[in-house]
């Protein structure tokens, strides 16, 4: 059998390249001890010099090799980026170019042997995704994991297993000097064994059917999974984990399992400040758990192949995927160019066929234009390799060619007043399936500390474009532009280099936008409120509405333990949304029932009087003064009397002791509840997923969110900028500064382990106090 061991620990590093770094002589011992996943350059979160990321360097690792006799010693890299050279003892071994799909390196028969790997990042047009300009950063390094393997000569290269009917699985394995030997295939459901085959390699393949099985569906709701094992007598094995499904977009909509679903997703960049593309892969798992969290059916990898182990959690969780080809706009004349987009399909398919999330493949340069000679072969390969899932290709034009199966689409029509997404047969004539693949994002760049009625607009645009997915025809699903914030070029994003696109922010900490997905789902209560309800945030001191994402059936207000009223879905405005959002637009509701001196009939009218008001930013039209002057004259109110109304029941100006409370209702009761006043002074909360972490194939980290919160609320403060510093005891390292800040109340702290086990404590120091983690490190 083969034998594989990591190779993610103690390498060397130098931020340069000469060619003498690659003579087995070279005295390296000065140079930076490092481990993989590891970034060429670790960056600031805002303001940084683009240039700086390209640049080449090297690293060295000194191989100590008990390779077994009759097997060969291959080293695996899951992503080097951009470009990269690989040395033996100074003799040049392999090469890859482009950053996102793995590569195998056969090493020369010797017991020692130092290792040189030349990394390239700088933007080489000859390589996909560059030539053009690019609306993301990328960034160089060994930046995901390495393994060294033990493998015969008699090997099985890939296998690809096809498991869409619960009674039948079968599988194709492609093998390597092995005609004749006998294979022998398991399947088996936790450690019992439910399906098993056997059989010779012919013509160095194996083709075989496991029959008569009773498979469960996988799906978001139920994502079960299989062991599948293929051994080769006792020279090699194959093991991955698979699931039964059937996925299916037609032109009426998407299919799984036979049943027709609205898909609701997100597009997700694989970047994080300061480290960019290098976090191991409980990193890339804490992504899915957040997307997973947030009610998302589908994530687009955009804009290239993502790391193995956030499609295993993707498997895990239930979470479906489009992966396309790494690319933006762009296309190259260049035929070596093109070559390496056709080879990115393969070598994407290769990798991630076994996938039971993966049902889509993006065969096409993200918003490129038609190119029908490049995009013919992609599509061509995509179905040579896979002749179960459907290929499409991201667009952002309509009446484009269609050579793929589904017409996938950038919608960026939504401006906020208007539809939310365009009507399918304006922007494809045909009659073929359609899922709209970006939304939103540039149109409305919302930062976590912008006023509220920003942050109100970029919730609503998202709202309004799942009203519009759910209530039409013949639509697939819409991916919204983006699950995270992100780096980019100078020439995007806002003026620090920040794409603020997303709803959530670069550390993954939800905006409250993002609560308008979370909310569209029943399995936990979900009430978050749109604003701090301070007078001050408003033109005039007024509040006139207040936006709530959530499930609840209905909400009660509360004005100081006051009733104000019980408020209901917005459902006339988005008729077609699950859970569409709670609006409140009058505050004052039955808080005028204080006011004795009123008549019921005069508390309503002056009600509505004092809204329209507050509507117009505290301006009186003549009507409004002449009907201010029926209850001045009526109820012998002096001006200061009218102005004292306004200021209590529209602005609060002024007013002691405000205490807001929203009470979620469902099924007659209380379920969740956001409370909101003057008297609550800020708190450092430390929030993190996982105090045990664990070192093993790579190092592990975990991400330590910084929030600035008030009691009873769920957001942070959106305008605490609280500066912060973080000291550690104990076998962890920071991957983050330790002089830092929150921004909107929110920021985060990354840490690593270091191989060793034991007790570890992370101290936040702030001048709201300090607070601890404590980690147990296994």
């Amino acid at each position: 059998m083969h034998i594989t061991s990591n190779l993610n620990y103690d390498w060397l590093f130098k931020s340069s390249f000469d060619r003498s770094y690659t003579h087995a002589d070279y005295d390296d011992s000065q140079w930076e001890r490092v481990d993989i996943p590891h970034a060429s350059l670790y960056q600031r979160s805002h303001y940084f010099e683009e240039k700086d990321f390209g640049f080449t360097c090297c690293y060295r690792k000194h191989l100590s090799l008990d390779c077994p006799v009759g097997m060969q010693a291959v080293i695996r890299f899951e992503g080097v980026a951009s470009r990269c050279e690989v040395y033996a003892n100074g003799t040049l071994i392999s090469f890859h170019e482009g950053g996102y799909t793995p590569f195998e390196v056969q090493l020369p028969k010797k017991k020692e042997l130092v290792l040189t790997v030349m990394v390239d990042s700088t933007e080489n047009p000859a390589i996909p995704p560059f030539g053009g300009s690019i609306d993301y950063l990328t960034y160089g390094g060994i930046y995901r994991t390495v393994s060294l393997q033990y493998v015969h000569s008699q090997r099985i290269l890939n296998c690809r297993i096809i498991c869409d009917q619960p009674d039948l699985l079968s599988f194709e394995a492609v093998v390597e000097g092995a005609d004749g030997n006998a294979y022998e295939a398991i399947l088996c459901d936790e450690k019992r064994e439910i399906g098993r085959c056997e059989g010779l390699v012919l013509n160095g393949k194996i083709s075989a059917k496991m029959r008569d099985l009773s498979l469960e569906s996988w799906s978001p709701e139920n994502p079960k999974l299989y062991g599948f094992c293929l051994s080769m007598d006792t020279f090699d094995t194959f093991c991955c984990k698979v699931g039964s499904r059937q996925a299916r977009f037609e032109a009426d909509g998407f299919y799984l399992n036979g049943t027709k679903r609205k898909l609701v997703g997100l597009d997700r960049h694989q970047s994080y400040p300061y480290v960019g593309y290098a976090m191991p892969p409980s990193m890339q798992r804490a992504d899915a758990l957040k997307l997973k969290d947030l009610g998302i059916d589908i994530v687009r990898t955009s804009h290239y192949p993502q790391d193995p182990s956030f499609l295993e959690a993707c498997d895990e969780l239930g979470l479906l995927v489009l992966e396309e080809i790494p690319g933006w706009q762009h296309i190259s004349e260049n035929p070596h160019w093109r070559d390496l987009c056709v080879e990115n399909v393969r070598q994407m398919i290769l990798r991630d066929y076994n996938h039971p999330s993966i049902v889509l493949w993006g065969v096409r340069i993200n918003e490129s234009a038609d190119d029908d000679t490049l995009y013919e072969k992609t599509n061509a390969m995509a179905h040579s390799l896979d002749a179960t899932r459907q290929t499409g290709g991201i667009r952002n034009f309509s009446g484009s060619h269609l050579l793929e199966d589904v017409y996938t689409y950038n919608d960026f029509s939504h401006m906020g007043s208007n539809a939310g997404l365009a009507p399918k047969k304006s922007v494809c004539s045909l009659v073929v399936p359609y899922l709209v693949t970006e939304f939103n994002g540039h149109m409305f760049p919302t930062k976590r500390y912008d006023n509220p009625s920003m942050r109100v607009e970029h919730a609503l645009r998202h709202y309004h474009v799942l009203d519009s997915l759910y209530g039409e025809e013949g639509l697939s699903g819409a991916i919204g532009w983006c699950m995270n914030d992100y780096a980019t070029h100078s020439n995007f994003g806002s003026g620090d280099q920040v794409c603020y696109h997303g709803v959530c922010d670069q550390f993954r900490i939800p905006k409250f936008a993002a609560y308008v997905y979370k909310s569209q789902k029943d399995t936990e209560n979900v009430l978050v409120v749109s604003s701090t309800m301070d007078a001050g945030d408003f033109p005039s001191a007024s509040l006139a509405s207040v936006l709530i994402c959530t499930n609840c059936e209905s909400v009660n207000l509360y004005y100081n333990d006051i009733l104000v009223g019980t408020y209901k879905p917005a459902r006339e405005q988005f008729p077609h949304l699950p859970h569409p959002p709670v609006i409140i637009e009058d505050m004052i509701g039955k808080r005028l029932e204080a006011e004795a001196f009123l008549s019921v009939k005069d508390r309503d009218r002056l009600r509505r009087l004092l809204l329209k008001v507050g509507r117009q930013f505290a301006r009186f039209t003549l009507a409004d003064k002449l009907e201010m002057a029926y209850f001045m004259k009526k109820y012998k109110l002096s001006y200061d009397d009218s102005v004292s109304l306004y200021s209590r029941y529209v602005g609060n100006w002024g007013s002691a002791g405000s205490l807001w409370r929203f009470d979620g209702i469902s099924e007659g009761k209380v379920v969740c509840q956001e409370t909101y006043g003057q008297d609550k002074k800020p708190e450092l909360i430390l929030a993190t997923s996982r105090t045990t972490l664990q070192n093993g194939f790579s190092y592990d980290a975990e991400q330590i969110s910084v929030l600035i919160q008030k009691k009873g609320m769920t957001m942070p403060l959106p305008y605490a900028n609280e500066a912060f510093s973080v000291s550690v005891t104990g076998p962890l390292a920071l991957l983050s500064p330790t002089l830092s800040q929150t921004e909107g109340g929110a920021g985060a702290i990354y840490v690593r382990t270091l191989g060793q086990s034991g007790k570890a404590t992370v101290t936040v120091h702030s001048n709201l106090g300090d607070k601890t983690v404590d980690f147990t490190i296994l």
